[in-house]
Order: structure tokens, then sequence, then C-alpha cells
């Protein structure tokens, strides 16, 4: 069951995804994972370091406005990497699961 919601998490925030880039924008690819933290303007997921763009959306698994700081340590999440003027930023934040552990 929780396949099934996250698979129409992902079709609906594809759908969704397109119209909410600006002009100057162009979707590259996104990084699926557990969040593991930010440290300046980086946010790391699955070992991987990516910088933030200053206009970072972030959407509860509700598909609600959320803020940067409510992510918690080990959820789900999906971060949509754009290119801004020749840089590759994470515009876009969906979480699509609790924390998996409490550290």
């Amino acid at each position: 069951m929780m396949l099934k919601k996250l698979w129409i998490s992902l079709i609906l925030v594809g759908l969704t995804q397109a119209a909410s880039l600006s002009a100057h924008a162009q979707a590259l690819f996104a990084e699926e994972g557990v969040f593991e933290g930010i440290t300046g303007n980086l946010i790391l997921i699955n070992d991987t370091h990516l910088k933030l763009s200053p206009t970072v959306k972030v959407y509860d698994d509700k598909g609600k406005v959320s803020k940067l700081g409510d992510l918690k340590k080990g959820a789900t999440i999906r971060a949509v990497v754009v290119k801004i003027d020749n840089r590759r930023l994470v515009d876009r934040i969906n979480v699509f699961g609790e924390t998996k552990e409490n550290e």
C-alpha cells in the first residue's frame, strides 16, 4: 500500500512540477532517498550532497507547503534539481514518508 501511495504521489508531483518551475529553470533530474541533513546551502540525500536554491520550496506528504527546517532526518524525500543560469540547484523538495529511525 505504501508503494502505491508513493507511486501516486510521484505521478501527481510530476504533473504539477512543470507548472511550478520558473521560465528560466530547466528540470534536470530528481534525487530520491533518505534525508540525512543540511549543512550551509547543501542538502545530503543518500550520501549525495546537492546545492539548495535560495528559493527552494518544500512540500509535506500531503502536498502542503512546508519549511526547510521542518525536514526530519531519516524522512524519505524527493529533491528536484534544476538548471538556473548554468547552476544545478535543488528547487523543490517533496516529503514522502516519516522518519525511519530517530537519530
